[in-house]
């Protein structure tokens, strides 16, 4: 059960909220960039992203959404500021992405269940 996960990391952190009730639990995978920075670009014109919010998503995603809203209506200002955040290369380059996102996934699902 998601809420019991919840409060049971919850109360390693806040222990005087034993008492408070959960009425909402949520969760799934994290687009975490590797500088923890979200991606915001136009791939083409008329296609914009908005994506890796390294777990910010619930604050970021609505406005970014705004943004891309306003881009797709020929405002494109907020997206451009937003894609001159920088983007470094993957560590290990193209051959070693796929291996080493597997294991940095699989290091991080495994300390997720201890």
């Amino acid at each position: 059960d998601l809420a019991g996960f919840v409060r049971r990391h919850m109360l390693k952190i806040y222990p005087q909220l034993a008492d408070v009730a959960i009425t909402h639990a949520w969760g799934g995978t994290l687009g975490v960039t590797t500088h923890r920075v979200p991606y915001v670009r136009t791939l083409a014109p008329g296609v914009q992203v908005a994506a890796g919010y390294s777990g910010q998503g619930v604050m970021l995603a609505p406005y970014f959404g705004k943004l891309l809203a306003e881009a797709a209506l020929g405002e494109t200002a907020g997206v451009e500021l937003l894609a001159r955040l920088p983007v470094p290369p993957f560590p290990g380059g193209r051959l070693l992405r796929w291996p080493l996102t597997v294991a940095g996934l699989s290091w991080y699902a495994l300390r997720d269940r201890l």
